[in-house]
């Protein structure tokens, strides 16, 4: 780009996945009009709508099984490449629906009954490095038995919503729709936009057969299910999620049912920033289903060879942590740090990018309610943020 006037779409996603090169990221910081092109791209990533989807209206109209595969792909979702470059940067969004949609790796409670099932809830998060290039691989994997996985879920998957996305007026308000107490950060001044999304249950038989052969088609052999969950269900109670918007978040509103004319956000801020918090989802399966070896295969679904996926999976409570695959390129980075009274996972895009439009992600479950806050700036800011939780 020896001629550079202004950054194209092209260059404008670079800079979002932290990929672009130092004339074109120099570009940015000095020019008002690719500023604003980014943000409308930002904008069009929506960092939400992976999970608000799932129980908006206009999910409910498409059919049932979207909604049941929005969550249960959401474990193999964040082990592509779209969780941290492909959305740009809906990695944070991602990560965020992560770990509110779904728990993946929750700890197994004693059942009740003869036929006990297992129950499963999140309390701890942590993130492992993967290698980028395996992700595209698995990424090609999925896409390839996506259809037969949709197919499996048209024929046996049943979805219950507890009712429409509403837009509250208020914490208290927030509160009392969403059955938990709703807390907000208090550097953040100006009056947020809050969306409740209601309850969902979702349920699905177990084939060994077909999930099998799917496994095999994928190139995953050396996954072998267990046959006595054969004709056992698996049960996901995904509790009320409520989203705070500040600042320029168009397709939150849209979400919510509000039209586009609405203006923008309330507190004006140009910037979007959100926090999203949850009681932790509920898995009910059966017991035959082993925490500790599915971690393990997960891991090597993500490219770790068996000897590693061993040594890192011992490392893992796999009943009780939420893991989150992490892209070992473009500058990406993490930490374990302490925020708001818990352990959390701030994730930090690349030094190369601005300050201002440099995304994070801070994660952590504090009293059972698993947040995610969603922004930009340094791992800095976001933890002052963060910590100002009331």
């Amino acid at each position: 780009m020896t001629t550079l006037r202004h950054l194209d779409e092209a260059n404008l996603r670079a800079v979002l996945d932290g990929e672009a090169d130092p004339e074109a990221t120099a570009h940015l910081d000095r020019c008002p009009r690719c500023r604003a092109g980014l943000a409308v791209l930002e904008a069009a990533a929506s960092r939400v709508r992976a999970r608000l989807d799932v129980v908006s209206p206009a999910a409910a109209d498409a059919s049932d099984v979207e909604a049941a595969l929005a969550r249960l792909r959401t474990r193999s979702a964040v082990a592509t490449r779209g969780l941290f470059a492909g959305h740009r940067p809906a990695w944070v969004g991602l990560a965020a629906a992560l770990a509110i949609a779904i728990g993946v790796s929750v700890p197994q409670v004693r059942a009740w009954t003869g036929r006990f099932l297992g129950l499963f809830r999140v309390q701890h998060i942590t993130v492992v490095d993967v290698d980028p290039a395996n992700l595209d691989r698995f990424q090609e994997d999925f896409g390839r038995i996506r259809p037969r996985i949709e197919r499996l879920l048209t024929e046996n998957a049943t979805v219950d919503r507890g009712g429409e996305p509403a837009v509250a007026a208020d914490v208290a308000e927030a509160s009392k729709l969403a059955g938990f107490p709703v807390r907000l950060p208090a550097s953040l001044t100006s009056v947020p936009r809050i969306t409740v999304q209601p309850a969902a249950t979702i349920s699905f038989p177990l084939e060994v057969e077909r999930l099998q052969s799917i496994l095999d088609d994928a190139g995953r052999a050396e996954i072998r299910l267990p046959p006595g969950i054969d004709g056992g269900r698996v049960r996901i109670d995904v509790p009320a999620v409520v989203t705070a918007a500040w600042g320029n978040c168009a397709d939150v509103r849209r979400a919510a049912g509000e039209s586009r004319a609405a203006g923008p956000a309330a507190g004006g801020e140009e910037r979007c920033t959100l926090l999203v918090e949850a009681p932790s989802p509920v898995i009910t399966a059966p017991p035959e289903l082993d925490v500790e070896e599915l971690g393990e295969a997960a891991l090597r679904i993500v490219g770790y060879s068996a000897e590693e996926a061993r040594r890192v999976a011992e490392t893992i409570d796999w009943t009780s942590t939420l893991v989150l695959p992490l892209p070992s390129r473009g500058g990406m980075r993490h930490d374990d740090v302490s925020v708001d009274g818990a352990p959390a996972v701030v994730v930090e895009g690349p030094e190369r990018i601005a300050a201002e439009h440099r995304p994070y992600t801070v994660l952590w479950v504090k009293d059972g309610i698993m947040h995610a806050l969603i922004g930009h700036g340094t791992a800095e800011d976001a933890l002052t943020v963060a910590g100002s939780m009331r």
